[in-house]
């Protein structure tokens, strides 16, 4: 029996549950209630310690610490929101942070060893993030392999090529011009520069901007979120679900490569072994904003709200002088939280 041609609308969705708009509303709400529930700890904390609460709260509050805050959580933001469009269609990138390495490593490389200019090397390494992708979702949908597997290979294969790149050595004495996307500097001459204040602030703009009209305002948006939900009755459909996984796998690597870039212009170095632990960031920020990772479920505000809420939970705790490990179990406790108010929510929908 032929398989029916892609028509210009997407499957039916399910019915939503009793309650759903609320459960979603409360997803988006949880990680602003989770921020200042913590802000009001650590200032707490910071009175335990000897010191004054109101005072904790005006120096954390003030605008060089929120601005701290949301340039901390921008690189996050960039590759949680290409993490997003993944997880959504029912996918998982484990390859975040090698992608994030190697394209930085390799925009230094192609800028310092052959003189590329650095817009043109910027651009190669956001595209090189593109065909990584390509390579994942291809990989994925022709073997049906659980991306779970085709990333952590690629994830091996790419943090082994950035090595291989600088023999494992970092790449500094980046140009300003490159450096400058990070900065917002771009030098125009002798004692002339161009700049763009907040410019990391504006990153994160104008991709969750992009991306919240792609996935609510565009076919492509209605099949990530029906491919998620149910794979099966969607290719039934007539949708092309392959074609489109290895379209959002492509979207997601393009947004790392980026990130890639601009973790190299602000550290100003290619660092092959960089971006330890990235993906899971990425993860963190989408499940902590209300993503599933049944697939079918995720909003880039909530994925952006769940970046700014890490950042926040380092910025506390630099404050308070605490050791980072203590980052690292706060924000683990954070995601099994995620999960399991995840999971109850699906089984009270399913209820």
């Amino acid at each position: 029996m032929p398989v029916p041609e892609e028509t210009n609308s997407p499957p039916a969705p399910k019915p939503a549950p009793t309650g759903g708009l609320f459960r979603s509303a409360a997803r988006l709400v949880a990680p602003v209630i989770a921020m200042v529930v913590m802000v009001l700890a650590f200032a707490l904390m910071a009175q335990a310690g000897g010191g004054e609460a109101s005072r904790f709260l005006e120096r954390f509050l003030s605008s060089e610490s929120l601005v701290a805050i949301g340039e901390q959580a921008a690189i996050i933001v960039i590759v949680g929101i290409g993490q997003t469009l993944i997880i959504i269609a029912g996918g998982i990138d484990l390859s975040v942070g090698s992608v994030v390495a190697f394209t930085g490593t390799l925009a230094a490389v192609t800028m310092l060893r052959t003189g590329m200019p650095p817009a043109m090397a910027a651009l190669a390494g956001t595209l090189a993030g593109g065909l990584i992708g390509l390579f994942n979702g291809g990989l994925s949908v022709k073997t049906r392999l659980h991306p779970f597997i085709i990333t952590l290979g690629s994830m091996m294969i790419f943090r082994g090529l950035a090595q291989w790149l600088t023999n494992a050595q970092n790449t500094s004495n980046l140009p300003a011009t490159f450096t400058g996307l990070a900065t917002g500097r771009f030098p125009l001459g002798p004692g002339k520069e161009l700049v763009v204040p907040y410019i990391l602030l504006w990153y994160i703009v104008i991709v969750g901007v992009a991306t919240h009209i792609l996935l609510t305002r565009t076919r492509a948006g209605r099949y990530c979120f029906a491919i998620g939900s149910n794979p099966q009755s969607t290719r039934l459909s007539g949708v092309r679900s392959d074609f489109w996984v290895t379209v959002y796998f492509m979207l997601a690597g393009l947004l790392f490569g980026f990130g890639g870039i601009i973790q190299a212009a602000r550290t100003g170095i290619g660092e092959p072994t960089g971006a330890q632990g990235m993906e899971l960031e990425a993860i963190a920020a989408a499940v902590i904003g209300g993503a599933s990772l049944s697939g079918g479920q995720g909003t880039v505000g909530g994925t952006i709200l769940g970046a700014i809420l890490m950042a926040t939970l380092r910025q506390g705790l630099r404050m308070l002088n605490m050791p980072p490990y203590w980052q690292q179990v706060a924000l683990g406790t954070a995601i099994i939280a995620a999960v399991i108010y995840d999971r109850a929510s699906r089984r009270q929908s399913e209820k």
